[in-house]
């Protein structure tokens, strides 16, 4: 697997310069090209090196990748488990309500007076429930896993804290500099038109 990063990494470095001279080669040729090596293609690229990786859903990976931590610590098996503690059980009940109390807020202000969640014509489509649902699933998450933690006695201090949130964000850092990449080479790509030359 690591020498796979390795190539990928390799390919990915050596892709932008070649879509750079490309894209100055076929300018040459057709107007519908817009070449990177141009003032206003230099002029672009460094404007948009943070735009073309934040085009990207990043908020939604991290979040992704610090549920993941927090469902990897939270361990289910346990819950099932014969041999398992009165405290970790009592802590699984209490993350367990943490779950229907989230449940519970955002039904109440979905399809309740005032209907907060709902869109101006009172109904679902285009509303702020169907575009909050990835946020109220990481916040379920986030309020369940950490009051199971926190009441089971494995989360108590702040560095027990970064722990528990950062494990999955540590083993799939090396993930974050070939999405960085790839934005770039998307973004490139875009920009000069060149695929339609090709």
């Amino acid at each position: 697997m690591h020498k796979f990063q390795k190539y990928l990494l390799i390919v990915e470095l050596l892709l932008l310069p070649v879509i750079a001279i490309l894209s100055w080669i076929f300018s040459l040729y057709t107007p519908m090209i817009r070449s990177l090596l141009h003032p206003n293609g230099i002029r672009w690229i460094a404007t948009h090196i943070i735009r073309n990786f934040t085009s990207l859903p990043i908020g939604e990976i991290i979040l992704c990748l610090i549920a993941l931590s927090l469902l990897s610590a939270l361990n289910p098996r346990t819950l099932f488990d014969r041999k398992a503690t009165q405290k970790e059980k009592r802590a699984y009940l209490f993350a367990f309500l943490m779950l229907l109390m989230n449940i519970l807020v955002v039904v109440l202000f979905t399809f309740f007076p005032p209907y907060v969640l709902l869109n101006f014509l009172g109904t679902l489509s285009d509303s702020p429930f169907i575009d909050g649902i990835p946020a109220f699933i990481f916040i379920a998450i986030e309020s369940t896993c950490c009051t199971y933690a926190y009441t089971s006695g494995k989360m108590t201090t702040i560095q027990d804290f970064a722990q528990v949130h950062s494990s999955m964000l540590i083993k799939f850092s090396p993930f974050f500099i070939h999405l960085f990449l790839i934005a770039q080479i998307i973004g490139w790509v875009k920009f000069s038109n060149i695929m339609a030359y090709l």
